[in-house]
């Protein structure tokens, strides 16, 4: 399969999912800006807590293609962790989606807000050394659709707009968002 093929097949799996409703390819001016831009977004604090990296645009930003979506309320979002909270190398949460093991950490004290799990054994790490807190953004799982090679990620705010307008569209609509697919 020539990388040009292979493009096209990504792309037009991209384009046959549920709930994708445009795609576009994105070029290296447009890296450059996405990068920008997630660099600009992950000085901010995310979800009160911290600053963050999002490890799955990152690592979408690496391939040698890059694809971003338009995606509907009707995208069926993988159900896999998306987020962990680290202090420095150490894991001290992290999103937990099985809700009878969300149940076992609570059982065992761990502190649960929603989907995330923060453990209680790495409580004084986050208190010490919160300096050095972040959460990562984490890849989102789609092999089956993508094959293992595949990165898709999760853009922040100023890149969701960015995509849409490179896509010709100038909307803030909140039931509208945006994924990158990187890709050899």
């Amino acid at each position: 399969m020539s990388a040009n093929s292979s493009k096209i097949d990504i792309r037009e799996e991209l384009a046959r999912m549920q709930g994708i409703l445009k795609t576009v390819e994105l070029n290296m001016e447009d890296r450059a800006e996405i990068e920008r831009l997630e660099s600009e977004a992950e000085k901010g604090v995310l979800m009160g807590l911290c600053r963050g990296v999002n490890v799955g645009v990152r690592e979408a930003l690496r391939k040698r293609h890059l694809i971003g979506g338009l995606s509907d309320g009707t995208m069926q979002w993988p159900r896999c962790s998306l987020i962990k909270m680290v202090c420095g190398s150490e894991l001290v949460g992290e999103e937990v989606i099985d809700p009878s093991t969300r149940e076992g950490c609570k059982q065992k004290g761990d502190i649960v807000v929603g989907e995330i799990v923060f453990y209680k054994d790495k409580i004084e790490i986050m208190r010490s050394k919160h300096d050095e807190m972040r959460v990562q953004i984490l890849p989102l799982e789609m092999p089956e659709r993508f094959g293992s090679s595949a990165v898709v990620g999760s853009p922040s705010p100023p890149t969701d707009i960015y995509i849409k307008r490179r896509m010709g569209l100038d909307t803030k609509d909140p039931k509208l968002g945006t994924i990158l697919v990187g890709f050899d």
